[in-house]
C-alpha cells in the first residue's frame, strides 16, 4: 500500500512493542504509521481509534481486519473457551469493525480468511467457522451497498503464522501443507490478491478471492471427496 501512494497508516496490536521494526521500514517510505495497543473486540477502544484518526489525519480510505488466533483441537475436545477464544479476533472483531466503520466513505474494507474455510481440516473447526463468518459478513456488507472482500488465503512463503513455527523449529509446516495439495505463495504473490481485493471491494463482483488450492495434482487427499471441487481436479 505505500509502494501504492499510502501516506498515513494506522496499525492496532495487542502486543504494539514487537512491530517497532516494521514501523521503520515503512517510514523510511515516507509514510506516517502509528501503532495503538487495542483490543479488536473490545468497541470502544475501537471507536477511540477512529476518534484519533479522524482528528489527526485525512478521512479513513479503507479498514483490513487480518487478526488471527489458532487454537487446533478435534471438535470431540472443543469445549466453549477454547471455541470463544479464537472467535473472538476473527467474528467480535469483524463486527466491531463493520459497526463502527459504517459511516466512513471507505475504499476498501478487507478481511483474511483461510482456505481452511473450503476445505475444512480435523482439528480446525473452530478456525473455519471463524472465517466462513468473515466471508459471509463480506457479503452481508455487499447487499448493504458498503465495500466489502475476503481473501481466504493458502500458506505464505516467508510470511506470517508459517514462517514463526518454523524459524522457531517447531516443524516443517510447509511440506506437510504441500503434501495435502495446499499450494504456496510468495509474498509478491500476496500483494497482488490484496491489490485485487481492493479493486473488487465496490465493483459488482463476488466479494471473495481463493488462493492456496493445487489443481491437477495426482495425488489424492481429504478435500479431493468435497463436491465443492469437482471442477478444478
Amino acid at each position: 500500500m505505500v509502494k501504492c501512494g499510502a501516506r498515513y497508516i494506522l496499525i492496532t496490536s495487542r502486543n504494539s512493542s514487537k512491530n517497532r521494526q516494521t514501523i521503520q521500514e515503512l517510514e523510511a517510505q515516507g509514510p506516517k504509521v502509528v501503532i495503538k495497543t487495542a483490543d479488536l473486540t473490545n468497541k470502544q477502544q475501537i471507536v477511540g481509534i477512529r476518534d484519533y484518526i479522524l482528528k489527526t489525519m485525512p478521512p479513513i480510505g479503507g479498514v483490513a481486519n487480518g487478526a488471527m488466533v489458532q487454537v487446533n483441537s478435534l471438535f470431540a475436545d472443543l469445549d466453549y473457551d477454547v471455541l470463544q477464544e479464537l472467535l473472538r479476533s476473527k467474528v467480535g472483531g469483524s463486527v466491531v469493525l463493520d459497526e463502527v466503520f459504517s459511516h466512513d466513505d471507505l475504499d476498501f474494507f478487507l478481511l483474511f480468511s483461510s482456505i481452511s474455510a473450503l476445505t475444512g481440516q480435523s482439528t480446525q473447526a473452530n478456525y473455519a467457522a471463524a472465517n466462513n463468518f468473515m466471508i459471509a459478513l463480506a457479503f452481508q456488507r455487499r447487499a448493504r451497498t458498503f465495500p466489502a472482500s475476503v481473501v481466504d488465503f493458502g500458506p505464505i512463503i516467508g510470511l506470517g503464522s508459517i514462517q514463526r513455527y518454523e524459524s522457531s523449529g517447531f516443524y516443517d509446516i510447509t511440506s506437510v501443507l504441500r503434501s495435502l495439495n495446499y499450494m504456496p505463495i510468495s509474498e509478491r504473490d500476496l500483494h497482488y490478491l490484496l491489490t485485487e481485493a481492493v479493486l473488487v471491494g465496490k465493483k459488482n463482483k463476488l466479494p471473495e478471492i481463493t488462493t492456496g488450492v493445487e489443481a491437477g495434482s495426482s495425488s489424492i487427499t481429504f478435500w479431493h471427496k468435497s463436491l465443492l471441487f469437482p471442477h478444478i481436479l
